[in-house]
Formats: structure tokens, C-alpha cells, sequence
């Protein structure tokens, strides 16, 4: 039975850890997403004021 338990709690610590990767994961990918719209916004307005000049 103790090994049972402790092979419970492994698969649960293990789970935690998986869902806390998981959501930090999301929220970068989330944030590179949105620096990356950033740069592609800004990129084009450099170059076209460069060439105005």
C-alpha cells in the first residue's frame, strides 16, 4: 500500500509540474505572439520613413 501512495503522489507532484509547464508554455507562446505583431507593426513604419527621407 506505501508504494501505492507514493506512486500517487509522484503521478500527482508530475501533474502539478505538467500543468504549471503547460500554462507557462501558453503565456509565452501568447507573449511572443504579441512582440512578434509588435515588430512586424513597427518594422514596415521604420523602413518607409527611411525611404521617405
Amino acid at each position: 500500500m506505501k508504494a501505492l501512495r507514493t506512486a500517487g503522489m509522484w503521478v500527482g507532484s508530475i501533474a502539478a509540474l505538467v500543468a504549471i509547464l503547460g500554462i507557462l508554455l501558453t503565456e509565452l507562446v501568447s507573449l511572443l505572439a504579441a512582440a512578434l505583431g509588435a515588430i512586424v507593426k513597427v518594422v514596415p513604419n521604420l523602413s518607409g520613413s527611411a525611404a521617405r527621407r
